[in-house]
């Protein structure tokens, strides 16, 4: 998300989170870049006590998503694991949603982590993947 910052002090700040049909799930904020140990713990931690054995999950082919680590973490949890599709912001379902969040979180002027985050949960209330597709 790009905005405006006072005195120039940004800072990256990387969201992820979870889609079902009918809601966004397992929000998740980061001070700095994704990694791949950062990424097992917010599937270990953050998402996997929102799925559900049978659960399908889907990701895109960026590397961190492809390790061992994060397959053996789904796997305990009983859910599928589909084929990594090629990238393609427009198929791909959880762009709107996010454009969306981002797009909300930018009016809201945020700048502490904590803030950022009580923002993205508020944020979660206002619409649904279902409103973002309109």
């Amino acid at each position: 998300m790009v905005c405006k910052v006072p005195f120039q002090a940004w800072r990256t700040v990387t969201m992820v989170l979870g889609l079902r049909y009918d809601r966004i799930i397992a929000p998740m904020l980061l001070k700095g870049a994704m990694t791949g140990e950062a990424f097992r713990t917010y599937v270990s931690r953050v998402l996997a006590p929102e799925m559900h054995r049978g659960d399908l999950v889907v990701m895109d082919n960026v590397p961190l998503n492809r390790t061992n680590g994060v397959h053996n973490a789904l796997a305990k949890l009983g859910v599928s694991i589909a084929d990594f599709p090629a990238y393609s912001p427009d198929l791909t379902a959880i762009e709107q949603p996010i454009g969306k969040l981002k797009a909300f979180l930018r009016k809201l002027g945020l700048r502490s982590l904590r803030s950022l985050l009580t923002g993205v949960r508020k944020g979660l209330n206002q619409f649904s993947p279902a409103q973002c597709a309109a």
